[in-house]
C-alpha cells in the first residue's frame, strides 16, 4: 500500500509540474523583432508589416516581441538593409533597387514591360525553383535570409510636373527621379529622359525645389507622400511591378526554434495576401484623388504604348551585359510556369 501511495504521489508531483510549468527554457525565452521600413504609415507595404507584426504577437504567445519603424526613422534602404546584416535590426524591406548594392543581379525584376499583370506576379512570389534560387544566392552574396516576396504599391507608371506624357517622346530631357539603382537609370535613357536618383525620403524636397520634375512610382506612393502638389500628370504605362523582398538576420532567424519560424512563415502569408491585395484598391482611390487634386490620367493606346516597348529590349541587353543571364532566365522560366499554371487553371473553370 505504501509503495501504491508513494507510486501514485510521484505521479500526482510529475503531473503538477507539467500542468503549472508547461514551458521548457527554450519556449520560455522571448525575442525582439525589430522590424523597420521607409515608407509612410498609411502606405501599403508598411500596412502589410503590421498584419504581420499582429500575427506574430497572436501566435507566438508573448515570445517573439515586434516592433516596428516606419517612415525611415532608422534609415534608407541601404541603411537599414546594413543594419540587418549586422543584427542591430531584425527585418525590413526593400525594393530591388534598395538592396541592389549587395545583390545588384535582383534589379532583373525591374526590367521594364516583362511581366504582364498582377496574377502572373503572385504566383511567381511562390514559385518554389525561383525562391530557392534566390534565397541560395541572396544568402551566400548578402548574408540575408531572403524571407519571402510580395507586392508593395502596385505598378510603377510615370508622372510629371510640365506636361503631360502620350508617347516615349514626350519623356525627351525631362528630368525623372529613380530609385538608388543602376537599372532604372538606364531606362530612363533609353527613353530619353534624364535620370537623377533620389533617396525616398528626400523626394518631397526634390520636387519643391525642381531639383526633379517626373519620378517613376504607383499612384499609392505618389498620395501617400503628396506628390500630387508638385506633379499633375501621369501616363499609366505600368513598365514594372513593385516587387517587395522580405530580410530577415540569419543569425537571429538560427536562433528561433522551429515553432516560432513557423510562426512567421504562416504570418507571411497575411503579410502577402495584403501586400497585394490593397494596392488594387488604392491604385482606384488614389488615381481618383489624383485627379481630384487637379491631376490628369492618361491611359496610352496600344499604338502609344509600343513606342514605351524597345526600352525592354534596351535594358535586357544592358543587364546581361553587365550581370549575365542566370538571373534573366530564372525569372522568364518562372514566369513561363506562372503563365501556364493560369492557362490551365482557365481550362479548368471553362469545364
Amino acid at each position: 500500500m505504501k509503495l501504491v501511495r508513494k507510486v501514485a504521489g510521484a505521479v500526482a508531483a510529475a503531473a503538477l509540474i507539467f500542468t503549472i510549468d508547461p514551458i521548457s527554457p527554450v519556449s520560455a525565452q522571448e525575442f525582439t523583432m525589430k522590424m523597420a521600413n521607409i515608407v509612410a504609415a498609411n502606405h501599403s507595404g508598411h500596412e502589410a508589416m503590421v498584419v504581420w507584426d499582429a500575427y506574430i504577437k497572436r501566435h507566438s504567445g508573448g515570445r517573439i516581441k515586434p516592433e516596428i519603424f516606419p517612415g525611415g526613422q532608422l534609415g534608407n534602404f541601404n541603411q537599414l538593409v546594413e543594419q540587418t546584416r549586422l543584427g542591430t535590426i531584425e527585418t525590413t524591406f526593400t525594393s530591388g533597387g534598395g538592396i541592389s548594392n549587395v545583390l545588384p543581379e535582383i534589379q532583373v525584376f525591374d526590367i521594364p514591360y516583362t511581366v504582364k499583370d498582377d496574377r502572373i506576379v503572385e504566383i511567381m512570389q511562390s514559385d518554389p525553383i525561383m525562391l530557392d534560387m534566390m534565397r541560395k544566392e541572396a544568402l551566400a552574396k548578402t548574408g540575408l535570409r531572403l524571407l519571402g516576396i510580395s507586392g508593395g504599391a502596385g505598378w510603377r507608371s510615370f508622372y510629371t510636373r510640365n506636361g503631360p506624357v502620350k508617347v516615349a517622346a514626350d519623356l525627351k530631357g525631362v528630368k525623372i527621379r529613380t530609385i538608388e539603382s543602376a537599372l532604372p537609370l538606364e531606362h530612363v535613357r533609353s527613353l530619353g529622359g534624364l535620370p537623377t536618383p533620389v533617396p525616398w525620403q528626400e523626394l518631397y524636397t526634390a520636387f519643391a525645389t525642381r531639383m526633379v520634375d517626373g519620378t517613376m512610382n504607383s499612384a499609392n506612393d505618389i498620395m501617400t507622400m503628396n506628390f500630387q502638389e508638385f506633379l499633375k500628370f501621369g501616363v499609366l504605362d505600368r513598365h514594372s511591378f513593385i516587387w517587395l523582398f522580405w530580410w530577415v538576420n540569419e543569425t537571429w532567424w538560427k536562433k528561433l526554434p522551429v515553432d516560432l519560424q513557423t510562426v512567421l512563415l504562416d504570418g507571411f502569408w497575411d503579410l502577402q495576401t495584403t501586400a497585394n491585395t490593397l494596392p488594387k484598391f488604392r491604385e482606384i482611390s488614389d488615381t481618383e484623388r489624383f485627379i481630384k487634386a487637379g491631376g490628369a490620367i492618361h491611359s496610352p493606346t496600344a499604338e502609344e504604348y509600343k513606342t514605351f516597348l524597345p526600352a525592354r529590349e534596351t535594358v535586357t541587353k544592358w543587364y546581361v551585359a553587365k550581370y549575365g543571364d542566370r538571373w534573366l532566365t530564372m525569372m522568364n522560366e518562372a514566369i513561363a510556369r506562372a503563365e501556364k499554371t493560369i492557362i490551365e487553371d482557365n481550362q479548368r473553370r471553362r469545364m
